[in-house]
């Protein structure tokens, strides 16, 4: 009989989580697993909580909240025997559209139940991962005016999530009137790029910005690559005039 944990993020998402995270488990055990919960919105802690499950050989740690608590979990199970299993509870959800897993349900609140179902029964996978200072990222790294929007932007309210778009683009006016670029260095396949640039990615996905852009159609998150991106420039104006 496989045994999991389900880690849960209180402050993930738009709306809390919590409430439906019981059908979850019990779409879990009826289909034969042991399930064993913890909650906590602290990063550590969840981090912790993840490593605890796979020295115990979880077969899987299911985490319930977003993209930031997925990218905690794996960073904790990476190297192990425990896959990892997401639950989509957070406000893009981008890691879990990626894998097909938030197809749209009716009633809206069976999401979980049905993500539940899917994991329980499928088959998995090794995935890429990548390394950015020491910390290990499924979906991407990023520099420059990227990295200044969601650092602007978080930690966000709850009240803040229930309009992500709107203020995602409303940072990134305001971000790029002050933003004039970085200078990098960048080295991938024997070849060498530098000049000045306004955003540096490396993306393990197809999508981008909170889900809303697909920047590399052809990534695989198993192809044993990470796709890179540089847009030069001092501002974004010369993105446009260009």
């Amino acid at each position: 009989m496989p045994f999991g944990w389900i880690l849960h993020n209180p402050a993930a998402g738009r709306l809390p989580a919590g409430l439906f995270l019981r059908r979850a488990s019990e779409a879990l055990t009826r289909l034969g697993w042991t399930i064993r919960s913890a909650s906590s919105q602290d990063a550590e802690e969840l981090r912790r909580l993840a490593a605890v499950a796979a020295q115990e050989g979880a077969d899987a740690v299911f985490i319930a909240g977003g993209d930031g608590s997925v990218g905690l979990v794996a960073s904790a199970l990476v190297g192990s025997q425990t896959a990892l299993g997401v639950l989509p509870s957070g406000t893009a959800n981008v890691w879990a559209a990626e894998l097909g897993l938030t197809t749209p349900t009716w009633p809206p609140w069976a999401l979980l139940e049905r993500a539940a179902e899917r994991l329980a029964l499928g088959e998995p996978r090794l995935v890429d991962v990548g390394e950015a200072n020491g910390r290990v990222f499924l979906l991407w790294a990023g520099a420059g005016l990227d990295a200044r929007v969601v650092a602007a932007l978080e930690p966000r309210t709850r009240l803040m999530k229930l309009v992500p778009t709107a203020l995602y683009l409303a940072e990134v006016l305001r971000s790029s009137a002050q933003w004039d670029g970085l200078e990098l260095e960048v080295e991938a396949d024997g070849r060498r790029w530098g000049g000045r640039y306004i955003v540096a990615v490396a993306s393990n996905i197809r999508r981008y910005a909170g889900g809303l852009l697909e920047l590399a159609p052809g990534a695989l998150v198993d192809d044993g690559l990470l796709d890179f991106w540089l847009v030069g420039g001092r501002s974004t104006a010369d993105v446009v005039i260009r």
